[in-house]
């Protein structure tokens, strides 16, 4: 049956060959649906200074727009075993928010340290991997 004749427009079925490689990405782009899931986020990133041959805590505030994410029973079994009973999250947060690993932030009344990240800004967001910090003034506890 002719399409001019029914009025119908068959399917065609492309190849794959003619996709363009260059727009693919490995992740979709969520920018606009994570923004829905992300809320306003007071963070406090702590900074060590030396004062008068002392070395201080200086606590910067830093607000943002994201979402803080407890690790899930699997991603908590691919770590060595010492490292499971340690208190791990997830930061998902705009680009904007910019730490490095090793460094210390507070949320929850809780400092953490930032143990690694995940860099998807052309999909909107990035990732921190962050595990309550160790604070040796407390013996041994973590942080509170």
């Amino acid at each position: 049956m002719s399409p001019s004749v029914a009025g119908i427009v068959p399917l065609g079925i492309g190849n794959a060959c003619d996709v363009p490689l260059s727009g693919l990405s490995a992740v979709p782009r969520v920018g606009a649906a994570i923004m829905n899931w992300f809320k306003p986020l007071n963070l406090v990133r702590i900074r060590q200074q030396t004062v008068d041959f002392k070395t201080v805590e200086v606590e910067v505030p830093v607000s943002t727009f994201g979402v803080i994410q407890p690790f899930s029973e699997k991603q908590l079994e691919i770590l060595p075993e010492g490292q499971r009973a340690w208190r791990w999250s997830m930061v998902h947060s705009t680009p904007d928010l910019v730490l490095e690993p090793g460094e210390i932030i507070a949320f929850g009344q809780q400092k953490h340290r930032v143990m690694g990240q995940n860099d998807y800004t052309d999909e909107g967001f990035v990732q921190y991997r962050v595990v309550n910090d160790y604070d040796i003034r407390a013996g041994g506890r973590v942080s509170t």
